[in-house]
């Protein structure tokens, strides 16, 4: 079994999926992962590899790396519906180091009960351990949340 730590996304509250309030990420359907109640204006890719899917209003992507673990990064609740919230960095298939921004976001367009967001990870058998629960953390810190597979 393979164990690694991955890197925070954006600065917030580290949160367990669960508590996202919606039921698409909450019950696990789109897979294990972790959550964080966002306070900050740049999501960071917490891999590096290939950005293989986004969405036009840059408030998800899709991030693949070279070994096939694949993650799903998720900006807010309803966010598709706020497009002007956010400024995508990067274009699906484009190359991305871990750190590099991946989008801009306006963190006051999401105000308390939707600023979660979701990082599910496609690997169905992963276990997602958060050493950091209920504390705040910042892009790239490395020792918050720990996956198995």
């Amino acid at each position: 079994m393979k164990r690694e730590y991955i890197a925070i996304p954006i600065e917030g509250t580290l949160v367990k999926l669960e508590e996202v309030p919606e039921s698409t990420f909450a019950s696990g359907t789109l897979g294990a992962g972790f959550a964080i109640k966002f306070t900050g204006k740049q999501l960071m890719s917490p891999i590096s590899g290939t950005v293989i899917a986004t969405f036009p209003t840059g408030h998800a992507f899709i991030v693949r790396r070279e070994d096939g673990l694949e993650l799903m990064i998720h900006v807010g609740i309803n966010s598709a519906k706020k497009p002007e919230a956010f400024r995508a960095q990067v274009k699906k298939y484009q190359q991305v180091t871990q750190g590099q921004v991946l989008t801009l976001v306006d963190p006051k367009m999401f105000p308390e009960g939707v600023n979660y967001c979701p990082v599910v990870f496609s690997l169905p058998e992963i276990e997602v351990i958060l050493a950091k629960e209920g504390q705040q953390v910042t892009p790239m810190q490395e020792d918050a949340v720990r996956i198995a597979y």
